[in-house]
């Protein structure tokens, strides 16, 4: 990366968009909610009278009726489901850029409710004043029997904000969790789950973090954000100086896992309780005097989310010239990162 000059190293960093639960090498693909509302057409449709394997719209629910043609066949498995229940339909949605049709959902009576519920609420769950009540519905839905709808509310609340999914009421028990982990046709909704287990577990589950987090740091896993940041949300200044002396302190750590771990500290020194945010100033204001190369990905991903409590201690480094043995590059990241705590709101950060 070429840098002009510090303006626009700092400028480069406060851009960054802070991340929901999806980490900086995972993003949650697009929920239900958020494919209806980028949709300009919404239809429920059967099977065609005429043609078993094809649909034909029945019911608008945005847009016409007419003029609806998907090149989805009607695969066997929902011709039955069909056939075996007359009031079921299939909810479909037109990309309001490409013009392309996409299958969200089977709708039986069930799905029916959750889809008029979430119709009803679409255009109030824009952006984020309308974040708590729409996770806050989903967050309702965890406990539905049907297989469908818990899955529908999994990917919705793999949308949210970190902060705001410690916010929400979470009602499912930890070994249903813990199961659930291991589905391999699932593997999509299990940086969701073990966040959920972060709020919801108990020892077990703290156990399954831990070894959870040692192994995919071992590996640089795409899972290690996940599993490190529900680490912390359940064990608190415990997990924090685990991962800071002995995870982080690892001479063998990849800068990727180093960067992965940055993210979780982050996430928690933004939202985390105040026990959890002291431990990880404290312990970070240690790491980095006996390994100054954790500034940069620290830098980062502390700078994205608009939190400058490692000031003091990056200030100090740079005094001291401990960050020598940083690249030019890295160096005036920090000096960036210096240069935008001392022009933030004093309310800023924690």
């Amino acid at each position: 990366m070429l840098f002009r000059g510090l303006p626009l190293a700092f400028g480069l960093l406060a851009a960054a968009p802070a991340l929901a639960c999806g980490f900086h090498n995972y993003a949650p693909p697009p929920s239900l909610v958020d494919r209806l509302q980028t949709s300009d057409r919404i239809i429920l449709a059967r099977t065609a009278p005429d043609d078993p394997f094809r649909y034909a719209a029945r019911t608008a629910l945005l847009g016409p009726v007419e003029g609806f043609e998907s090149d989805q066949l009607v695969d066997s498995v929902t011709r039955r489901k069909l056939a075996g229940d007359p009031v079921a339909q299939v909810l479909f949605a037109r990309d309001a850029i490409n013009g392309s049709w996409q299958k969200l959902a089977f709708v039986d009576p069930q799905m029916g409710q959750l889809v008029d519920t979430v119709m009803d609420r679409l255009d109030d769950w824009h952006g984020p004043a309308g974040a708590p009540d729409r996770f806050a519905f989903f967050a309702d839905q965890l406990g539905s029997t049907d297989p469908a709808i818990h899955k529908i509310a999994l990917r919705e609340l793999d949308q949210a904000d970190y902060g705001v999914l410690r916010s929400l009421v979470i009602d499912i028990p930890p070994a249903q969790l813990m199961r659930s982990l291991d589905i391999l046709q699932e593997v999509n909704l299990k940086p969701i789950r073990l966040l959920l287990l972060g709020l919801v577990g108990d020892g077990a589950a703290r156990d399954r973090l831990e070894a959870g987090t040692r192994q995919s740091a071992d590996i640089s896993g795409r899972l290690l954000g996940a599993y490190a940041t529900a680490l912390i949300e359940l064990d608190g200044p415990s997990a924090v100086r685990l991962i800071t002396r002995e995870i982080m302190g690892d001479p063998s750590l990849t800068d990727a896992s180093r960067e992965m771990l940055a993210e979780a500290l982050a996430l928690h020194s933004l939202s985390g309780d105040p026990d959890t945010r002291a431990a990880i100033l404290s312990e970070l204001d240690a790491a980095l005097a006996w390994d100054p190369t954790l500034a940069p990905s620290l830098v980062r991903q502390f700078s994205m989310r608009r939190d400058w409590t490692l000031a003091p201690a990056l200030d100090r480094l740079t005094r001291t010239g401990e960050t020598g043995a940083l690249s030019a590059a890295d160096r005036l990241a920090v000096a960036a990162y210096l240069s935008g705590s001392s022009t933030a709101p004093a309310s800023a950060g924690n």
